[in-house]
């Protein structure tokens, strides 16, 4: 229990000094809708290749990356595209910094990033 309230602590204290860190505690309390900051951490860090099913996507996929995404890494971008072996389909696009998308989430130019989305959805 003392190393649980001391890693909680230290999370808490670093992600005050970090906004970064608090970005990446407070978007993980977030995503899996779990209050206390270590729980919410430990969740996200057992979101892992063991735990993950690509295989079982049956539909249509697109995957939108970004080649300076700060979050993930754009080599997941292939790794991903390579898993989704059961697919309907896979479209992948990557976005660089002449598209202006560079970043998570592709911030910078989310009009094109709707315009690239309403296309595929209207093709597929």
């Amino acid at each position: 229990m003392k190393r649980r309230k001391f890693t909680t602590n230290a999370l808490v204290k670093k992600a005050k000094k970090d906004e970064h860190h608090n970005w990446f505690v407070e978007n993980s309390k977030f995503i899996s809708k779990i209050d206390h900051p270590l729980d919410a951490m430990m969740k996200m860090f057992s979101m892992n290749e063991k735990n993950a099913s690509p295989e079982k996507i049956t539909q249509d996929v697109l995957v939108l990356s970004a080649k300076k995404d700060h979050f993930v890494p754009i080599k997941m971008h292939k790794i991903l595209i390579k898993k989704l072996t059961n697919a309907r389909s896979v479209t992948g696009l990557i976005y660089d910094k002449e598209t202006n998308a560079n970043n998570h989430c592709q911030i910078g130019n989310i009009p094109l990033v709707c315009k690239d989305t309403l296309d595929w959805l209207n093709s597929n």
